[in-house]
């Protein structure tokens, strides 16, 4: 997965590998483990079809950055104003 994967297309046929990304091994239970994943590039449900690349499929997913923006503890299907710096932010990673 750091390294980048090529992920299937629905014909069957291999994109260009993914770009690299940063994967940490947060939590191993006695039925599944927790991996937290940080993309720099973001394709159509990429994290599924990168995992599945390997051999492994994901039962949940919880995204808890976007761009700089932290999520929590935004509940789901909430919303806020965002502040000065996290605009900032993502006006930065647009240019």
């Amino acid at each position: 997965l750091q390294r980048g994967v090529r992920l299937k297309n629905p014909d069957g046929s291999l994109t260009r590998p993914t770009a690299q990304c940063e994967a940490r091994l947060a939590k191993v239970a006695s039925s599944n483990s927790w991996l937290e994943i940080t993309l720099f590039e973001g394709r159509n449900h990429q994290v599924k079809r990168m995992f599945e690349a390997v051999g492994h499929f994901v039962v949940r997913l919880i995204r808890i950055e976007y761009g700089g923006v932290e999520l929590d503890p935004l509940p789901e299907g909430a919303w806020r104003i965002l502040t000065a710096a996290e605009l900032k932010k993502l006006k930065s990673w647009a240019c």
